[in-house]
């Protein structure tokens, strides 16, 4: 329940959607007697839309993300394993739905290169 929820609130919430939902709602706003704030909320939408698209704040808080770490000066000589952040498997977590462990999907291949 909670997943489809997620999935659902998310479709909503993406702001992409909300400017377009806006757009539709602003529109028909200018057809019922509230024409004069639908004039300007579609202005107030236009101005967020044109700051959204110019200012690049998405690579402002992304950049805040990978610099919150230093890189390190000095690489290690030997390198035990890396960690790769990304692909999947099927089945719960710690639940294997076979013997040999959870089944990878199709994308996660570049999982397993160099295991054997």
């Amino acid at each position: 329940m909670f997943f489809e929820a997620s999935k659902l609130l998310w479709a909503i919430i993406v702001p992409a959607n909300l400017l377009l939902f806006a757009l539709v709602v602003d529109a028909l706003l200018l057809w019922t007697r509230r024409a004069r704030a639908g004039r300007l909320l579609i202005g107030a939408t236009a101005i967020f839309a044109v700051f959204v698209s110019v200012v690049p704040a998405g690579q402002w808080m992304v950049g805040a993300l990978e610099n919150r770490f230093p890189v390190p000066a000095v690489l290690p000589d030997h390198v035990d394993g890396i960690v790769v952040l990304g692909g999947g498997t099927t089945g719960r977590t710690g639940v294997p739905c076979c013997r040999a462990g959870p089944t990878p999907l199709p994308g996660a291949g570049r999982l397993y290169r160099g295991l054997r």
